[in-house]
């Protein structure tokens, strides 16, 4: 039954954040990560993720791979290539948020994991992009802002 609700929630996108933190309890969890990557929990790893892209479906993607300054037109997404960090490492995760995607903590503790979440290494069907913003700053409208900085993995 948990299983059908959170993958029409999942499906549902921003309508059914506030549902899911409902749903989630002990024994729901292992649904969720059953939506998530189509494995019971005790299964998961981190190349058994599956990722949805649901806002790279259905929101306008500029597909130009320009890695210069610049405006994006038309578009809420640009298609980027992440950049190789030296080293990378965690400092910090939260056990609860990753519990969701039915990750135990010993994949948390991999020498790898901070490789898979820094986008040195992409988890499998991983698709990285921009996000492009605009705002007000100091009281005037500023047009677009976002610059590519925060690249989704």
């Amino acid at each position: 039954m948990y299983r059908s609700i959170v993958c029409k929630i999942r499906v549902m996108g921003q309508q059914g954040v506030g549902l899911i933190s409902s749903l989630l309890t002990v024994s729901s969890r292992s649904a969720v990560a059953e939506c998530a990557t189509g494995a019971p929990q005790s299964d998961v790893t981190l190349e058994a993720l599956t990722f949805d892209h649901l806002a790279l479906r259905e929101l306008p993607v500029d597909e130009t791979y320009d890695k210069s300054q610049r405006q994006v037109r038309g578009a809420c997404f640009s298609r980027v290539e992440t950049t190789q960090l030296k080293n990378p490492r965690t400092v910090i995760y939260s056990t609860d948020a990753m519990e969701l995607l039915g990750l135990p903590e010993d994949e948390l503790k991999r020498t790898d994991f901070a490789e898979f979440f820094s986008g040195n290494r992409l988890l499998s069907g991983s698709q990285p992009a921009a996000h492009c913003y605009c705002g007000h700053q100091f009281g005037y409208f500023a047009g677009q802002l976002g610059d590519g900085a925060a690249v989704y993995v």
